[in-house]
């Protein structure tokens, strides 16, 4: 019988309301969340063929409560958050050459956090936004 969930190991930081997101490569990226009440912005990357989790560049802005996608050039977009104004902020991660992250000129309007968000085949990702009625779209750059 196949087992659908097994442990990966331990993260360097325990966190929770974390976003989570498969990277282009296959491997796991996990950043944001809050340590014991604390929201942070550390990210780790799970890798699946060695099965070991590593440090990688923290987010700009600490966060939890947000969504993480992957768009169409290999970027994830980070979208919303628990703390203040960080509903309307947004941060894009880059894997390669050298992993970064960066803060678009483009926001959402509107409260975001504990959300969803879906990439269209448009390179659109369809957030819903938070309090109120309907779907905001917003694009990621350089899709």
């Amino acid at each position: 019988m196949m087992r659908l969930f097994m442990p990966v190991g331990s993260m360097a930081s325990a966190r929770y309301l974390a976003a989570m997101a498969r990277m282009a490569d296959g491997r796991v990226l996990v950043a944001g969340g809050s340590d014991l009440g604390n929201d942070v912005a550390t990210a780790e990357i799970y890798d699946p063929t060695s099965k070991t989790w590593s440090g990688t560049t923290a987010m700009t802005t600490p966060r939890s409560g947000h969504t993480l996608t992957l768009v169409g050039n290999g970027q994830l977009v980070v979208a919303g958050g628990n703390f203040m104004n960080l509903g309307l902020a947004t941060e894009l991660y880059n894997p390669a050459p050298t992993p970064s992250w960066a803060q678009p000129a483009t926001t959402l309007s509107g409260d975001h956090r504990y959300h969803t968000a879906v990439l269209l085949g448009t390179g659109q990702v369809v957030v819903p936004e938070a309090k109120t009625t309907g779907f905001r779209w917003w694009r990621a750059p350089m899709c």
